[in-house]
């Protein structure tokens, strides 16, 4: 996918800076600035959770899209190296980023 944290950071601080603007001005465009953002958010933790199309952005088919999951209503599942590539911030699974020194402990 080519998403990476640089990207997600840059659309996270523009909205940051505008946001003051659009709540008295144009809710309409915060509204759309903060589903971009999450749309850069989900494909950031879908560009780290490994090589299968898993991550739900805010609009699906042109409607919101509040509860992620697939076509029988079940929220959808992520494998624990799949969880810690995102925690960890990369593919590998090497820590980094919410632990940058890894974690202790066997993990289930």
């Amino acid at each position: 996918m080519g998403v990476c944290l640089g990207t997600v950071l840059v659309g996270l601080l523009s909205i940051v800076h505008n946001c003051h603007l659009c709540l008295i001005w144009r809710p309409a465009l915060l509204t759309n600035m903060v589903s971009v953002l999450i749309q850069l958010i989900s494909n950031l933790r879908d560009a780290l959770d490994g090589s299968t199309d898993l991550d739900q952005g805010p609009i699906v088919g042109g409607k919101y899209n509040i509860t992620p999951t697939d076509g029988n209503g079940l929220a959808f599942f992520r494998s624990v190296q799949q969880v810690l590539n995102i925690v960890y911030g990369n593919p590998e699974g090497k820590p980094g980023l919410f632990f940058p020194h890894g974690l202790n402990g066997t993990i289930k």
